[in-house]
């Protein structure tokens, strides 16, 4: 499979530099209220409101990975892919968030996965998240999904969700609070060098 080098090296600072910087501009990331089903959306001119949404500790709200025309979070409206996540629902194979967090790390070590860039403490599981250098076109979702399905793949002995491979997924938002047990969302930076499409399309070559 073919692809354009990437030449710059880009990195992240702070965990919203995975949904909105200066190289991704294009498209909308939103919001979805889980109580109401509503949805907000926000460009990059838009980052200080986002933030302002954290600090609300609202409960239940979820953060689309990547990015859409205002207005609507469609797999038709994609305009960029930002992202790339697996969601690990640890508790429902009866794993520890600890044990699941060792394991990760040896599975990383073991060169079994990639670092991810964030790490969400959900409140009940963890959300792994893996941020592309500049975005990627929408044309490349098909490959997006790909890589996604094949991280579930390796980390469904820890309880990752098998359905939640879309490009119009979306994560806990850091900081909200998760309704089922009144846990805040919490996010860590694992690593601060963005990912290519094409890098983690090799790693799970050589993997798998």
């Amino acid at each position: 499979m073919a692809f354009l080098l990437q030449i710059q090296e880009t990195y992240i600072e702070e965990w919203h530099d995975c949904y909105l910087s200066e190289s991704k501009k294009t498209g909308f990331v939103c919001t979805l209220q889980l109580a109401n089903k509503k949805h907000s959306f926000y460009g990059l001119n838009d980052l200080d409101a986002l933030l302002k949404e954290t600090k609300k500790r609202k409960t239940d709200v979820y953060l689309s990975l990547n990015a859409f025309e205002y207005g609507s979070r469609t797999t038709k409206a994609l305009k960029q892919i930002r992202n790339i996540g697996v969601d690990i629902d640890c508790y429902k194979v009866n794993v520890s968030i600890s044990k699941a967090l060792e394991e990760i790390k040896q599975l990383i070590i073991k060169g079994r996965i990639p670092n991810p860039n964030l790490v969400i403490f959900s409140g009940r599981g963890l959300q792994l998240v893996y941020s592309i250098s500049g975005g990627a076109a929408p044309t490349m979702a098909f490959l997006s999904q790909y890589i996604t399905t094949q991280h579930i793949a390796t980390l469904k002995h820890l309880g990752a969700d098998t359905a939640a491979t879309d490009v119009t997924c979306v994560f806990r938002l850091p900081y909200s609070i998760n309704g089922r047990n009144g846990q805040q969302v919490t996010v860590e930076i694992w690593r601060t060098l963005e990912y290519s499409l094409e890098e983690l399309y090799t790693v799970d070559e050589q993997i798998h």
